[in-house]
């Protein structure tokens, strides 16, 4: 009998050790394009009318991947936008450049944008510069985060007058707007602390309709106005994450290490638990990291993960190492 039992743990052991998520070949085909826009990081999405979904990049290259694959003959930009119609999208991407122009001496990576279903909101910006520090290709350092009004009713994303988020702290970085969910009483924005070797996610919560009005902002666990007394919600997780609603729980996606990590939780300031849906390991010399989901293209859940490589001649030589990397997930491992 004991080792019956023995024999039936080491089976359930292994049964959720298995990956729940999936390549998706179908949505990897969408990203790998040959002209104009044909890679880049970020890949955070939202909903658009009439079956769209608006996409926003970060460092991102436009022009050519010639037949070899190669990609020398494309210019670099920091930010880029897409519309691509339906949730089994064909050809029907339309991508040009910068949503947001930096700044003299800087410039800006996307994070989470926000819509109404008048389709206008608010997007949170990463401003970043140049370091001394670190090799070719990560040499940059943030310093400071913005929050823009976002217009999105026609084709092209609008942001209007930028504000900077007084919250931001350069060491160790924390940067909030890593996520965001928008309630019917309050705004939850989740921020991230990076320390190098582990990212912390810490969170704040804003009464509808304040976002902007920074002396509003409460800090998790107190709920007060002072951001020393806030602490970590996570310990782990990436620089970006998404959190969304799935029934009446919570979800949050963010990778750690190879692992990406699905937790699920009854309020937005409280995850019980995770479960890895997914191992990304390192093929090629290719780095992955940042994956996020995209609930609003519904199930089977659509979840994509940045592609990097260095130094940085690589992803000129091959484009496939500089390119959204696709998953599918089935369902939710906790719900029907």
């Amino acid at each position: 009998m004991k080792r019956l039992l023995l024999v039936a743990l080491l089976l359930s052991q292994w049964a959720l050790a298995e990956p729940l998520a999936q390549p998706w070949p179908y949505w990897d085909k969408v990203f790998q394009r040959t002209r104009g826009w044909n890679g880049a990081d970020g890949a955070y999405s939202v909903g658009l009318n009439g079956g769209w979904t608006g996409w926003l990049f970060s460092d991102t290259f436009v022009g050519k991947v010639a037949a070899d694959g190669s990609r020398h003959t494309s210019q670099f930009i920091h930010n880029s936008w897409a519309r691509i119609h339906g949730s089994r999208p064909t050809v029907n991407f339309f991508a040009t450049q910068e949503v947001a122009p930096g700044d003299a001496g800087s410039w800006f990576w996307v994070y989470q944008p926000l819509l109404d279903s008048g389709q206008q909101g608010w997007l949170f910006l990463g401003e970043f510069a140049t370091s001394p520090d670190g090799p070719e290709g990560l040499n940059f350092q943030q310093v400071g985060t913005w929050l823009a009004p976002l217009d999105w009713r026609g084709q092209a994303p609008k942001l209007g007058k930028k504000l900077r988020v007084p919250y931001f702290q350069s060491k160790p970085a924390l940067n909030f707007g890593a996520a965001v969910l928008a309630d019917p009483d309050y705004f939850w924005v989740y921020a991230t602390r990076d320390f190098g070797d582990h990212k912390e996610v810490l969170l704040a919560r804003v009464p509808g309709g304040e976002l902007d009005n920074f002396s509003a902002w409460e800090f998790w666990p107190n709920w007060n106005h002072d951001l020393n007394s806030a602490r970590p919600l996570l310990a782990e997780a990436s620089n970006e994450l998404t959190v969304f609603r799935h029934g009446s729980e919570v979800r949050m996606l963010t990778q750690v290490g190879s692992e990406v990590r699905l937790y699920r939780g009854k309020t937005p300031d409280h995850f019980e638990e995770f479960v890895v849906v997914a191992h990304l390991p390192e093929e090629d010399g290719v780095s992955t990291y940042n994956a996020k989901a995209h609930p609003e293209l519904g199930w089977p859940l659509l979840i994509t993960y940045n592609r990097n490589s260095f130094p940085p001649e690589r992803v000129m030589e091959k484009a496939d190492r500089y390119r959204p990397g696709c998953l599918s997930l089935a369902k939710d491992p906790w719900l029907p």
